[in-house]
């Protein structure tokens, strides 16, 4: 086998580096965000980005 053969793909490679990113939003104007934020913190503790909008962000 060559060393050729033995490196990973380059492709391989940058999927390794790669974290998930998840966008978490709320939608209302109440303050019962209890839900998305054990989402939140079981998606980061899984190892992907999380962003969470925050609460009263309707437009």
């Amino acid at each position: 086998m060559t060393p050729e053969q033995r490196k990973p793909h380059q492709h391989q490679q940058q999927q390794h580096h790669k974290r998930i990113r998840v966008l978490v939003s709320k939608l209302g104007l109440d303050g019962h965000d209890r839900g998305a934020l054990v989402i939140c913190r079981a998606l980061r503790d899984a190892g992907m980005e999380v962003i969470y909008s925050g609460l009263f962000c309707t437009p």
